[in-house]
């Protein structure tokens, strides 16, 4: 779903808001570069790079983990009016994917050692006591 946002850009020193529609990019393209890209030769805008840096990181992290962009968008939005930064956001996601990586490459082990019913209920107790 394509979402609406109005940001306010820059235009010779003077901020106007502009509206801009979000969805899922290509892969590694900024959700809203096209557009970004037309207001600054059509209209002499430019979009804060901030925003643009931001929108770069959470599509990366959208492309990396094959989470539809909208949905982290929306995700990141509302941990953002709850207080917490872009980057405290990243890091707490890479280590819940961390967590998740390493009881995954356990389990596989345990698998591969033929152990799997014990250590399946180990690994399972083990996760749950990290949280």
């Amino acid at each position: 779903m394509v979402k609406k946002i109005t940001v306010n850009c820059d235009f010779s020193g003077a901020a106007h808001p502009v509206n801009f529609y979000i969805g899922d990019a290509a892969v590694a393209k900024n959700p809203i570069g096209f557009q970004s890209q037309w207001l600054s030769t059509e209209r002499g805008g430019a979009v804060p790079e901030k925003l643009m840096e931001s929108l770069d990181k959470i599509k990366k992290i959208s492309d990396e983990h094959n989470i539809p962009f909208e949905d982290l968008y929306d995700h990141v939005v509302r941990e953002m009016e709850n207080g917490k930064s872009l980057t405290d956001i990243e890091v707490a996601h890479r280590k819940k994917v961390e967590k998740v990586t390493e009881f995954e490459k356990n389990k596989i082990q345990a698998i591969a050692e033929g152990d799997d019913d014990d250590k399946n209920e180990e690994i399972k107790i083990n996760a749950d006591e990290n949280e």
